[in-house]
């Protein structure tokens, strides 16, 4: 049984600091989770990308073996045709 995502959307105006990483879009929606959970599924979802085609962002494994063993982000179009923002998916450790 997977443990349920957590989504949280961080800002740097919300947050009241600067980025790390200046130069990637707001807002910043970070999606951590277990191994298997969807991560990955659902930041190509956010990024309007068809999970039938092999050109996604982010790498689709299926069972419980784990295409990510790093924290990774991408961007682009909220829905593939919304506003520009940021998704990062964390492995939960």
């Amino acid at each position: 049984m997977t443990s349920p995502l957590l989504i949280l959307t961080l800002t740097s105006s919300v947050l009241g600091y600067r980025p790390l990483v200046p130069e990637l879009p707001d807002p910043r929606i970070v999606i951590v989770g277990q191994t298997g959970a969807g991560m990955s599924s659902l930041a190509n979802a956010f990024l309007g990308c068809d999970p039938k085609t092999d050109d996604c962002t982010f790498e689709v494994c299926w069972g419980m073996n784990s295409c990510t063993k790093e924290t990774t982000f991408g961007f682009g179009n909220w829905l593939g045709t919304g506003q520009n923002f940021t998704v990062t998916k964390r492995q939960k450790s």
